[in-house]
């Protein structure tokens, strides 16, 4: 089972905690949590959904239009047993995202899913002006980007599984290395790594950074390169690592999002 403790997440320097807080830059998060929920976690995150219930930094919205798959990854084809009682699903934030990193971190904490596997995904969505925007749409910092997620993922702060999908995630876009016949099963869909000619901007959001959400509905720019993680803690570990890049970022270019 995994766990569902509290954590207070790291700098750029892997293993160092940081104050409660989110990064300069940060004004506005929200995360979506793709992954197999218990009944007992879905009949609450439902009642806190029709009570319009804040306790945990936000009214969650149960989604389970999703493209994930129980099968197991070394078998291509029937049911991981492990799964069998589960309901497939994804949390999402409230609408506008959460402005603290305490809320984000009790959200994540209280709504994380019970257990995850290779299909699953984690998908940050960054609050931005249209400045902001425009200076992560840069080669620059989707490198930065890669880097950092690539020393996370052999880092001591995550299991072994988690920095194998992140690996080959940021390689082929997938968390797991699969058989051609099954390249366009959905929930063997990629998320591409951006390329200098087409971040995603009008084609599609299944870029490791969809930067086309901006334009389609929200003022966010979505960073879909995570996979889902073993439990909060390294789902917090690794949603900070994205918003310190994007705030680092956006520090360096002084850009400041305005109230």
């Amino acid at each position: 089972m995994p766990e569902s403790n509290m954590v207070s997440v790291n700098t750029e320097q892997i293993g160092l905690p940081i104050p409660d807080i989110l990064p300069r830059q940060i004004k506005s998060v929200g995360v979506e949590l793709e992954g197999f929920f218990t009944d007992a976690q879905v009949d609450t995150i439902r009642e806190h959904e029709y009570n319009d219930d804040r306790r945990n930094g936000g009214i969650p919205s149960l989604e389970s239009d999703i493209s994930i798959s129980n099968t197991e990854h070394g078998e291509w084809s029937g049911y991981d047993d492990a799964l069998e009682d589960l309901q497939a699903r994804e949390v999402v934030t409230p609408n506008g995202g959460l402005k603290e990193w305490s809320k984000l971190e009790g959200f994540v904490t209280a709504y994380h899913p019970y257990m995850t596997n290779w299909s699953c995904g984690l998908h940050v969505h960054i609050g931005c002006t249209k400045a902001q925007h425009r200076e992560v749409y840069d080669k620059k910092y989707y490198r930065r980007m890669v880097n950092a997620l690539d020393r996370l993922s052999t880092s001591r702060d995550m299991s072994r599984e988690t920095g194998r999908y992140l690996r080959n995630r940021l390689e082929l876009g997938r968390s797991v290395r699969i058989p051609e016949e099954h390249y366009h099963d959905d929930y063997f869909y990629p998320c591409k790594p951006n390329t200098f000619e087409d971040y995603g901007c009008h084609h599609g959001k299944f870029y490791h950074i969809n930067y086309g959400c901006w334009y389609e509905h929200r003022p966010t720019v979505e960073v879909r390169i995570l996979p889902g993680a073993y439990n909060a803690k390294e789902a917090l570990r690794m949603v900070h690592t994205v918003l310190d890049v994007t705030s680092a970022h956006w520090e360096q270019a002084g850009t400041t999002r305005k109230e």
